[in-house]
This record gives C-alpha cells, sequence and structure tokens, in this order.
C-alpha cells in the first residue's frame, strides 16, 4: 500500500498541484482536505497564510474537520440496518443535527451499546462534545473556506493575465524559463508554498498529459477507426487500441489525425503510461477495500476471536505436550529428586523445555506465515511486494511473533511444571 501510494502521488503530483493552487472546493472537499493535513504543519502554516487566519484557528479547524470525516467514514461503512437503528435516514452532516438533541443521543448510546462489533473513532463523550460545538466548527469552515476561495480567485485572474487565452495545462507545456519563474513568483505572492515545486518536472508530466490526451483525440476520430478497421481487420475498443501504439503500422495513423507528428518510441511510451495509470488504479482500489476502518479497532471482533481460540488451542496443545513428558518421566524426576534436585530446579528445567518449544514452534509458525503472506500477495499484486519489501516491519513483526510463541509456551507449562515440582520421590518410584 505505501509503495503503490507513492507512485500513485508521484504520477499525479503535477496534477494535484495544479488541483490544489486552482480548484475551488466545497465545504465537504475543503473538510476532507484539511482532514488529510491534519498533522502536517507545513501544509497548515500555508492555509493560515493564504487565508489570513492565525495558525492555531486553522489547526483547530483542521482537527476537527479529521474527526468529521473519521465519523463519516465510520457511518458510511456500517451495515444498513445498523445505520437505520443508529441514525435512521440521515447522512453526511445531517446526522450530526439529528444526533444534537441530547434525548436523541441518548437513544443513539443506548442502541449503540449491544453492538460491540462497532467501535466509535472516539470516546462517546468526545463525540457529543464534536456534536455541540459543530455548528460553531461551520461558522469556522465556512470562514476559511470563503478566504481561501477568495484568494485562489485572485490567483486566476492573475495567472489569466500571465497565459493569455491559452489553457493553463498547455502554457505550461510551451512557457520558458522565464514565464515559469514569472508563475512561480504569482504563486509565492499569493503566499502559496513552492519550495517543493521542481518547475521541469511539472512541465515534464503536462507535455506527458497533452500527448497522451491528444493521441485519444486521434484514436477517437471516425475516419481513423475505419482506417484502423481496413488495417487491422478488427474493430478495437479504446484500450486495445493503445496496447497496439508504437507498432509500425499505426504510427503513420495516429500522426495524420493527431495535432502533432510523434514517434513509435514515444507511442509506445504513451501506452506504456497509460497501462501503469490503469495498473495503479486497480491496485489502489483493491488496497483500499482493506485498509478501509470499518470499525475503530484494528482487529475486527471475528478476527479477535479467532485469535484468542488460537492461543487458547496453542496453550492446551502445549500443557497436554508437557503432562506427557512428566507422565513418561515420572522415575527420572524421583531420581533427580532423591540425588538432591529441589523443586525450584525441577521447575525451572521443564519451563526451559517448554521455552525450547516456544522457539522452535515460533520459528516455525514464522517461517510458514512468511511463505503463505508472500504466496498471496504475490499472486494479487504481482512483483510488488518485491520492490516495496518491508523488511523492518517484518523483522519486528518475526520478533514479536516469536517472543509470543516463547510467552505462551511458557505459560501452558506453568501447571505441569509445577506438578512435577511437587512429587513425592518414593510415589513416583513406584510408578511403572
Amino acid at each position: 500500500s505505501t509503495g503503490v501510494n507513492h507512485e500513485i502521488d508521484v504520477e499525479r503530483s503535477s496534477i494535484r498541484l495544479l488541483n490544489h493552487l486552482y480548484t475551488r472546493p466545497n465545504s465537504f472537499a475543503f473538510s476532507r482536505k484539511l482532514s488529510d493535513i491534519h498533522k502536517d504543519d507545513a501544509a497548515l502554516a500555508e492555509i493560515a497564510a493564504c487565508t489570513g487566519k492565525p495558525l492555531k484557528h486553522v489547526t483547530d479547524v483542521a482537527l476537527h474537520a479529521h474527526w468529521e470525516q473519521e465519523y463519516f467514514t465510520f457511518f458510511k461503512h456500517m451495515s444498513v440496518g445498523n445505520r437505520k437503528m443508529l441514525i435512521g435516514n440521515k447522512k453526511g452532516r445531517e446526522i450530526f443535527k439529528h444526533l444534537n438533541d441530547d434525548a436523541i443521543f441518548a437513544d443513539f448510546q443506548k442502541n449503540l451499546e449491544p453492538l460491540r462489533a462497532l467501535k466509535l473513532p472516539t470516546a462517546e463523550n468526545e463525540f457529543q462534545g464534536l456534536i455541540k460545538n459543530h455548528a460553531t466548527y461551520m461558522t469556522n469552515l465556512t470562514g476559511l473556506l470563503k478566504a481561501w476561495k477568495e484568494n485562489i480567485e485572485k490567483l486566476s485572474e492573475e495567472t489569466a493575465k500571465l497565459r493569455g487565452e491559452t489553457p493553463l495545462n498547455n502554457w505550461l507545456c510551451d512557457a520558458s524559463d522565464d514565464q515559469l519563474q514569472q508563475w512561480l513568483n504569482l504563486l509565492k505572492s499569493h503566499n502559496f508554498s513552492t519550495e517543493n515545486i521542481d518547475l521541469s518536472i511539472v512541465k515534464k508530466d503536462m507535455l506527458r498529459m497533452r500527448a497522451r490526451n491528444e493521441v485519444n483525440e486521434a484514436l477517437l476520430t471516425p475516419e481513423l477507426k475505419k482506417e484502423w478497421q481496413a488495417t487491422f481487420k478488427v474493430k478495437e475498443p479504446l484500450k486495445l487500441m493503445m496496447n497496439r501504439l508504437g507498432s509500425e503500422e499505426v504510427t503513420p495513423l495516429i500522426n495524420k489525425y493527431s495535432k502533432r507528428p510523434y514517434t513509435s518510441e514515444q507511442l509506445k511510451g504513451i501506452a506504456d503510461n497509460v497501462a501503469h495509470n490503469q495498473h495503479l488504479s486497480v491496485l489502489e482500489s483493491d488496497l483500499r477495500k482493506h485498509t478501509v476502518k470499518k470499525s475503530g479497532s484494528i482487529l475486527s471482533g471475528r478476527q479477535t476471536f479467532l485469535l484468542i481460540i488460537s492461543f487458547m488451542v496453542c496453550m492446551v496443545g502445549i500443557a497436554n505436550a508437557m503432562l506427557m513428558a512428566i507422565t513418561e518421566r515420572f522415575r527420572e524426576i524421583a531420581t533427580m529428586k532423591c540425588l538432591g534436585a529441589t523443586d525450584s530446579f525441577i521447575l525451572i528445567q521443564f519451563m526451559m523445555e517448554a521455552a525450547m518449544q516456544g522457539v522452535f514452534g515460533g520459528v516455525l509458525g514464522m517461517v510458514i506465515g512468511f511463505i503463505l503472506g508472500i504466496l498471496k500477495t504475490s499472486v494479487s499484486y504481482g512483483l510488488y511486494p518485491f520492490y516495496y519489501f518491508p523488511l523492518a516491519a517484518l523483522i519486528i513483526c518475526a520478533l514479536v511473533s516469536l517472543l509470543i510463541g516463547i510467552f505462551l509456551a511458557v505459560l501452558a507449562s506453568l501447571y505441569p511444571s509445577w506438578a512435577a515440582s511437587r512429587m513425592a520421590p518414593m510415589e513416583a518410584m513406584r510408578i511403572e
């Protein structure tokens, strides 16, 4: 997920930059924007500078926006039955208005109590505080959004004077270094942070996007489609047509209907870029299903139940093995006691034996789990698990698994070890 998100950020960085600079968001989109940056001091400082609001004010609004978005997600992914019982047909910010009534919130708490699998993102009293302060938050959010839009409006007007009638994307493709520097200075004058803006990367991305759009337009031309069908004897959708880019037959067709000529290598690069973006979109969608927070806890109720059962089975198995080992070695225990072994010596001996079982069992489980994890993720995501191999995280998980194995083994051996240490030598010697 980290690797895929990094690639997406790199691939879409220029588009996101232009959206950040020139898009006028609505209230909900602005709340989501503030939620995403609520821990980013530099981004919050930029919002404060652009809007002329105090940083403390912007930080408070962003924090409230974060929890607002968390509760939107919480209610969105709730089952229809639970949502109907808790909040009726309310959606979005109507939920906060609906629950602002003390009697209704009391009913909400009463209905939520038996739903153990549902856990609020915050404590109930903090959620009630969010509800009570939501009207004030909306006033602050609206004021902040108004100041943000005014700054963007002024920036857009001054940018229009710089680029003339040419759309910004195309202007950035053909702008000289001096013009790009003027644009950068214009952003600075409106208090936008420009430290991380690489003009060469922005221009490269705009050129690539323009080429992709022009090739798409050419492929959708009715005349080209007719010639394409005559050339390849088949009618293909746009996706399959993109796969043929770069071949000797396709290049002259594209250049005949596109606004500017392209080489076979350029067309092949465009096709590879489109295929890569489509692949990233599929991975992003699939990963989102696994990372969505359906409850406030890391583990679901079912996973926690299965985890507890597996630990209990593990401990019962170890305790059973230890009891059988003690039963088979009654005479040895008695002999050691007759030779002077103390109860604590016998106890420690069997606990160390159980700890060794925990070590070997933990290592074996760790290796099997690692192999299964690699196989599963490789089937789902190809080579991505190896491109972004989480070595440090895996080492930590391996050590934690090993320690849990040792702890469970020693814990399960307490009673058998104690029973062995308390055994009377003469009674043990009589047992066949």
